[in-house]
This record gives structure tokens, sequence and C-alpha cells, in this order.
């Protein structure tokens, strides 16, 4: 009867250690859970900072006058665009302009390795 008693109070004992183990363990898990919680919240405000400081350096207003002033770039001419169909003539390629893209007769539209 004494060996149970006693066996009894072992066991009563490791569930006693166990049980103070899981209750720190789970206060040292809530004190990270927290901290993490605190990086996510400063990580998403240093996020909104830089995304504030992206928007106002991109302004158009900030880029122009930078891009002349150091690039020594110009706004378009309407006489540098041309349509798709003139580019070959423009870019100096000869041959006619075609716009056909069905294949030609002695083309069997095979890729070549």
């Amino acid at each position: 009867m004494m060996r149970v008693v006693v066996v009894a109070l072992v066991v009563i004992a490791g569930l006693a250690i166990g049980v103070y183990r899981a209750k720190l363990g789970a206060q040292d898990n809530e004190k990270r859970i927290e901290a993490l919680r605190g990086e996510i919240r400063d990580t998403q405000e240093e996020i909104s900072v830089l995304k504030a400081e992206e928007a106002y350096l991109a302004r158009p207003e900030r880029i122009g006058p930078l891009a002349s002033e150091r690039l020594g770039l110009a706004p378009s001419a309407p006489e540098q665009f041309t349509a798709p169909e003139m580019l070959s003539r423009r870019l100096g390629e000869e041959g006619p302009i075609s716009t056909d893209t069905s294949p030609t007769s002695g083309d069997s539209g095979d890729v070549l390795p």
C-alpha cells in the first residue's frame, strides 16, 4: 500500500512539474508573439513611410526638370512618333511595306531548328 502512495506522489509531482513547465512555455511564447506583433507594426509603419517617400520622389513635376537638367531629355515631339507600318522604313530597312501576315507560297510555316 505504501508503495502505491509513493508512486502516486511521484506521478503527481511529475505532472505538477509538467504543468508548471507548460505554463512557463506558454508565457514565453506569448511574449515572443507580442514582440513579433510589435515588429510587424513597426515594419508596416516603415513600409507606409517608404511608399509615401516613393510617391513624393516619383512626381512628374519633380522628374521632368531633373531629366532635362541632368540627362538632357526633352518632351517628345509629334514628328518622333510613327505608325507601326512605317517602322521598317524609318529604321532604314529596305523593301516594300507589307501588313499581310499570311504565309507566302514558299513558306511552309515550319520553324527551323
